[in-house]
C-alpha cells in the first residue's frame, strides 16, 4: 500500500503540472489529457517489457501511472467535444487516443524486451 500511495503521489502532482501547462496551448484538443494517457500507455507497456518486480509494479504501474493517467476525464472530454457540436474533434481524439495509447504501449514494451 505504501508503494502505490508514493506512486500515486507523484503521479497525481506530474499530471496536474502537465494539466497547468498546456491548458492555454490545447485550444479545442484536449491535449493534456492526449499526452498523459499515450505517455502512461507507453510507461505501462515498458513496465511489461522489463519483467520487473512485484514492488517496481506496484510503484510505478498500480500507483504512478493510475494516477498520473485517467480513463474517466478522458471520456468526459469526448462528451463535452460533442455537446459543443465538435463531433469530428470528439472521434478523432477518442481514435488517436485509443490507437496511440495501444501503438505506445507496444512501443514501451518491445524496447524493453529486445
Amino acid at each position: 500500500m505504501i508503494y502505490v500511495s508514493i506512486g500515486a503521489f507523484f503521479g497525481a502532482i506530474i499530471r496536474f503540472w502537465f494539466d497547468q501547462l498546456l491548458a492555454k496551448q490545447a485550444g479545442k484538443f484536449p491535449l493534456s489529457t492526449f499526452i498523459v494517457n499515450s505517455s502512461g500507455s507507453f510507461i505501462l507497456g515498458s513496465l511489461i517489457g522489463l519483467h520487473g518486480s512485484t514492488t517496481i509494479y506496484l510503484l510505478i504501474g498500480t500507483g504512478f501511472a493510475g494516477a498520473f493517467t485517467t480513463f474517466s476525464t478522458f471520456t468526459v472530454e469526448i462528451i463535452q467535444l460533442a455537446e459543443q457540436d465538435k463531433k469530428q474533434i470528439a472521434i478523432a481524439y477518442g481514435l488517436a487516443s485509443i490507437v496511440l495509447g495501444i501503438l505506445f504501449a507496444l512501443a514501451g514494451y518491445y524496447l524493453f524486451t529486445m
